[in-house]
Order: structure tokens, then sequence, then C-alpha cells
């Protein structure tokens, strides 16, 4: 009785079957995902690269801006942060 037993594989391909597909659908699914984390790391090299080159290429300030008349609204915003009587920059014309 214990021979026959041992000697008998009706069920090993069901039981061969239940090791093996988890593994399989780890790897492909795995496979997915790290395809999905390479486009996404790619898309932002991309989107680094491109604002890196257009802060370099575009202008760095916008055309018809009053650069004297920024810098004395920023003194005047920093007025209440800044000790009395002390200027943030001064403007030369």
């Amino acid at each position: 009785m214990g021979r026959k037993l041992l000697r008998d594989i009706t069920g090993s391909i069901l039981v061969e079957y239940t090791i093996v597909f988890p593994v399989f659908i780890l790897l492909v699914l795995g496979t997915v995902d790290v395809a999905y984390m390479l486009s996404d790391w790619a898309l932002a090299n991309k989107a680094a690269y491109v604002g890196a080159r257009t802060a370099v290429v575009a202008d760095a300030v916008a055309n018809g801006l009053r650069i004297q008349h920024s810098i004395q609204r920023r003194q005047a915003n920093f007025a209440l942060i800044l000790p009395q009587g002390r200027q943030l920059a001064t403007v030369q014309q």
C-alpha cells in the first residue's frame, strides 16, 4: 500500500501548477510594473530637460515690466520685516 502511494502521480500536475503559476504571474506583472516605472522616469527626465532648457533660452524678464517700480514695491512689502531705516536694495538710474 505505501509503495503504491509513492508511485501515484495523478495529482502532480495540479501541485506543479499551484507552485509555478503564482511565480509566473509575479514575473509578468513585475515586468509590466518596471516598464511603467521606466516610462515615468523617462517622462520626468524629459520634463526636467525641457524646463531647464526653457529657463535658459527664454528671456529672464518679460517685456514691458518696469524694474524700478518692481523693486520699490518689494521694498514696501518688506518694510514690515526689515529694521527701521535699512534698505533692501539701492536702485541706480
